[in-house]
């Protein structure tokens, strides 16, 4: 059974976690033989963040192929104060390999929460991805206490490789809603929408970058509009709050959206939207480009780093970038990109022209989303995948 949280001081309760784990850490520790079992995949099932949901998107893929697969969610343990959703989570079995979809800060606090009598003897894999492009150093260590690291995009798997951390690129394996595209809304506004997440850092995320490129590209047109669509409002800095605010309060076309959203009420919002803008400055993976696409939407993205993969499929738009160094608190000594808003605002603008000729096109957004299905689907992920899995564990359940 899974340990309780234990109130206490981060230093203590981190020492306490290291010595209640401290038996599944080293190289000599080997992974069991693999053997058909169940999967289990632990991750911040009920937290609404970019790992979260590589938590249920993995589970909901292996689940789509056939796995049987059981969920754990471990946010009361790293993070309650993030807890937003009510969602049921499965028994876990006392056998078969445990995927832990938490990055290393999080490896100590995930992995006492199962206890190691209840790890002992299973295959342990880490589903890791960062952001710059070389991980921390302090990740290192962290990777004693797991058999594999994954890592869902080349670019993640380069950053653990520069910090020399052995890890296999295996992507997500993102389900395709069986019920197709959402037919969208006829509408003579033009809207524009942006993700950002308080969890993830607004520098690098970059609200105010899109904020900016859109007044660029629309000064005064009163049939075009910019969501921002922000996740973890109540853990934002005072003053980053402040800030994003008042950017969006100066102009009436731009909306501040703070509602907490499952992934069919995302794709609802992405249904009603006609540009997907992302102006990061560093990505570990893109699930919202993906996430856009599947829903047939144009998609304008900083080049480099991990979205650089999507860069030739239909309808996607890569930004230019300078690379600058890193001027935030969560990740620093880092370079990331700086993306042009010019050629931003111009892409944005040649969106529009399409907009204003064919309207939200059903046809053209089929398209789009097929593309995208193709690139990302378990089906293509298995097939190319499977061995990397097979090697990591995973046997599936023959059914009677």
């Amino acid at each position: 059974m899974p340990l309780a949280p234990i109130p206490m001081k981060s230093a203590v309760k981190r020492a306490w976690q290291r010595r209640a784990v401290a038996p599944l850490r080293g190289k000599a520790n080997d992974a069991p033989a693999a053997v058909p079992a169940p999967v289990t995949v632990a991750g911040l099932f009920s937290a609404v963040t970019g790992l979260a949901q590589a938590a249920r998107m993995t589970a909901d893929g292996l689940e789509s192929l056939g796995y049987d697969v059981r969920r754990v969610d471990v946010t009361a343990a790293i993070a309650p104060q993030l807890q937003k959703l009510n969602e049921r989570f499965d028994a876990e079995p006392e056998t078969g390999p445990v995927i832990f979809v938490v990055n290393p800060p999080e490896t100590l606090a995930a992995l006492a929460f199962f206890g190691q009598s209840a790890l002992k003897g299973r295959t342990r894999i880490g589903y890791w991805v960062y952001e710059l492009d070389i991980a921390p150093r302090d990740w290192t260590s962290q990777a004693d206490y797991f058999h594999h690291i994954w890592a869902p995009s080349p670019h993640a798997a380069g950053a653990l490789k520069n910090a020399k951390i052995k890890a296999h690129m295996v992507p997500y394996p993102i389900p395709i809603w069986p019920n197709g595209l959402i037919a969208p809304e006829p509408s003579d506004i033009f809207t524009v929408i942006s993700f950002a997440d308080t969890q993830s850092s607004l520098r690098r995320k970059n609200p105010l970058g899109s904020i900016a490129a859109f007044t660029r590209a629309f000064p005064g047109q009163d049939d075009a509009a910019l969501i921002i669509k922000l996740s973890n409002a109540d853990r934002a800095m005072p003053a980053n709050m402040a800030a994003l605010e008042a950017a969006c309060d100066a102009d009436p076309r731009i909306t501040l959206n703070t509602d907490v959203l499952t992934r069919e009420n995302v794709a609802v919002l992405l249904s009603r939207c006609d540009v997907f803008l992302s102006l990061h400055r560093a990505e570990g993976y893109g699930l919202l480009v993906i996430e856009a696409m599947l829903q047939g939407l144009d998609t304008v993205f900083t080049t480099g780093s991990s979205t650089q993969v999507f860069g030739k499929l239909k309808a996607a738009h890569m930004v230019s970038a300078s690379p600058c160094r890193s001027d935030d608190r969560l990740y620093k000594n880092g370079a990331w990109l700086d993306p042009d808003l010019d050629e931003a605002a111009k892409a944005l603008r040649a969106s529009y022209a399409r907009f204003k000729s064919r309207g939200r096109d059903a046809a053209l957004r089929a398209d789009i989303r097929r593309a995208a299905s193709e690139t990302v689907s378990p089906q293509r992920f298995e097939r190319y995948y499977g061995p990397i899995l097979r090697q990591s564990g995973l046997v599936k359940v023959q059914s009677a």
